[in-house]
């Protein structure tokens, strides 16, 4: 009998080690299922932030070139304000010189048929008015805003032909 109880212990004990390790093994079972399942909702997580910061890159994007968009209307106009500027002082250069040589002339066809002292009232007249047509300070003025317009325009003629005269560039 003793011999049996022995076999019946050790049938009990096989009993429990192989419940015990079906138990051990469901339980591994469940925590594999907990583990990848954290590990999708994690991964879920990492993905919807991906998308947001993507879509958050976009819109920065967006408020990039719209900013851009906005800068370049702006000095789309600037230029063109500039280039109406340039053209008034250019037209006034030439009307105010073209009245000057006009004066001029007419002075000098006029001290022929008058006597020595108001001939020599005109020439100081005819004097002063050439010093008027002495366009260097509207030439200066002209060139800083025609080299606002067209940046480093004189530099690239002098390259082109460096035996220009001042009257070449402003006739360029």
């Amino acid at each position: 009998m003793l011999f049996r109880s022995d076999k019946e212990l050790l049938e009990k004990a096989n009993k429990r080690l192989l419940i015990t390790g079906i138990i051990s093994l469901i339980i591994i079972f469940i925590l594999i299922i907990i583990r990848i399942q954290t590990k999708r909702k994690k991964d879920s997580e990492i993905q919807r932030q991906k998308i947001l910061v993507y879509q958050k890159e976009k819109e920065l994007v967006k408020a990039k070139l719209e900013q851009k968009g906005i800068e370049e209307k702006r000095l789309k106009k600037e230029l063109e304000f500039k280039t109406k500027e340039l053209v008034a002082h250019a037209l006034n250069m030439m009307q105010k010189n073209k009245l000057l040589q006009e004066i001029s002339n007419h002075i000098s066809a006029q001290t022929n048929t008058l006597e020595s002292e108001e001939r020599k009232h005109l020439f100081q007249i005819k004097k002063q008015l050439e010093k008027g047509l002495n366009i260097d300070k509207d030439w200066d003025l002209f060139k800083i805003y025609f080299e606002q317009l067209n940046k480093s325009f004189f530099v690239k003629l002098k390259e082109i032909n460096p035996k220009l005269t001042g009257n070449d560039f402003r006739l360029c």
